[in-house]
């Protein structure tokens, strides 16, 4: 994510960079597979024609294309807002946005890794971290 403009009403530019590097690209394997398993003849019986990606995708290109035009999240995204003290870390460990006074992150995107479950309720607990670290500045 980045800013768009100074202006605060101007909302932010968000690149999710979904399939952006060759290591995510191998998902592409899937559609690839899912043809091949219903090329199989015990599905002539049962197969029509391709809908998704169709026809006209006759190549891994076509079908990276396809990918990535499909690509999105289900998921929540974390991670994106570095915590820490050195020159790529975005908050300190308060919360607090280096080099802009008054302004925190408290949300998920602080979270340095993936959780197993649903970021919901550390979200939920990184927020009330925030209020007490502000709690404790107004003190």
């Amino acid at each position: 994510m980045s800013l768009a403009s100074a202006d605060w009403r101007v909302p932010p530019t968000v690149e999710a960079n979904l399939l952006g590097t060759d290591r995510d690209l191998e998902t592409v394997r899937a559609a690839e597979l899912a043809r091949e398993l219903v090329s199989q003849k015990a599905f002539d019986g049962i197969r029509a024609a391709e809908l998704i990606p169709g026809p006209t995708a006759k190549t891994r290109l076509d079908l990276i294309d396809f990918v990535r035009t499909g690509a999105l999240s289900f998921g929540h995204p974390i991670g994106t807002v570095r915590m820490g003290k050195d020159a790529d870390a975005v908050v300190d460990d308060e919360l607090r946005v280096h080099g802009v006074h008054g302004l925190r992150v408290a949300d998920a995107s602080v979270m340095p890794s993936i959780i197993s479950g649903a970021t919901n309720a550390p979200s939920i607990m990184i927020g009330g971290r925030a209020a007490e670290f502000i709690r404790a500045d107004y003190k």
